[in-house]
Formats: C-alpha cells, sequence, structure tokens
C-alpha cells in the first residue's frame, strides 16, 4: 500500500491509526504488526483530528478534577465535620466526578 502525503477532506475516512515500516519503503498497514512481522520495524501514527478531540478531552479532564479539588479543600476546612457536612462534601464532589465524566463521554447532563 502507497501512504497518501496530502490531507483533504476525507481525512475523516482515514483509519484513526496506521503502522509504517520505519525502513522508508512506504509501506503501511491499518492494522497492529501482525505474528511474524516484527514490531519494532513499525512506527505507529495517530491522526492528527483524532489527537486533537482527545487534547480537548484531556483539558476538560483537568478542569474536572480541579472543581473536585476546589471542593474537596472547602470541605476540609470546615471547622466541624458532622455526619451531614460528611455527607454533603461526598454528594457534591461525586456529583463534580459524574458531570465530568459525562462531558468527557458526550452525554448532556
Amino acid at each position: 500500500m502507497e501512504a497518501t502525503s496530502s490531507m483533504n477532506d476525507t481525512t475523516h475516512e482515514a483509519p484513526e491509526r496506521i503502522w509504517a515500516l520505519a525502513d522508508r519503503r512506504k509501506q503501511w498497514q491499518d492494522e497492529p504488526p501482525q505474528e511474524g512481522q516484527q514490531a519494532w520495524h513499525w512506527i505507529e501514527y495517530v491522526r492528527a483530528d483524532r489527537i486533537e478531540k482527545l487534547e480537548a478531552k484531556l483539558v476538560k479532564a483537568v478542569e474536572g478534577l480541579k472543581r473536585i479539588d476546589d471542593a474537596s479543600i472547602h470541605f476540609s476546612l470546615c471547622n466541624y465535620a458532622s455526619e451531614n457536612t460528611i455527607r454533603y462534601a461526598h454528594e457534591s464532589t461525586s456529583r463534580l466526578a459524574r458531570a465530568t465524566l459525562a462531558e468527557l463521554k458526550g452525554e448532556k447532563g
């Protein structure tokens, strides 16, 4: 198979990942090296648009973790720890975690 070097509007039809031979023979395949193929001869590449989506999800995850951390710090500064306070703290951080996970999965809250 010959790989093309130009990106165009049909990128969405390209495989998300390819493995290319590291010896400049311009051969690639859209599946990991199989039995009999030496894995170290192959370099894995990921489509750029896929990486951009993952980077955006990473930003959302970091923001969600910061919100959870802020809530945790807030509740740790309470002078008393009644059962209701502990329950509320748990429910609040759990709600933040679920909201972050739903956003990462693309679900609506």
